[in-house]
């Protein structure tokens, strides 16, 4: 059972090198919902925090597009 809905979500990931990335919500059918952060980031453990009070309860997934073309997917679950 997943936790309960505290209203925000870690969203957290790990990049290779410093550099551009672009974070995007989606849903299930892969539309983008909302665009979390974009900017410079260090290299190594990130985290982005997300308001996720709007959403409906379903699964989603944050996309983070990086600077050298490679895509990092990840699932979470909002009640």
């Amino acid at each position: 059972m997943p936790p309960a809905n505290t209203g925000l979500v870690n969203l957290k990931y790990e990049l290779a090198n410093a550099q551009n990335v672009v974070i995007c919500i989606q849903d299930v059918n892969s539309r983008v919902l909302d665009e979390v952060a974009s900017g410079c980031l260090d290299a190594g453990v990130n985290y982005a925090c997300y308001d996720v009070s709007n959403l409906e309860a379903g699964w989603y997934i944050y996309s983070i597009q990086q600077e050298d073309g490679s895509m990092i997917n990840k699932k979470f679950y909002d009640n």
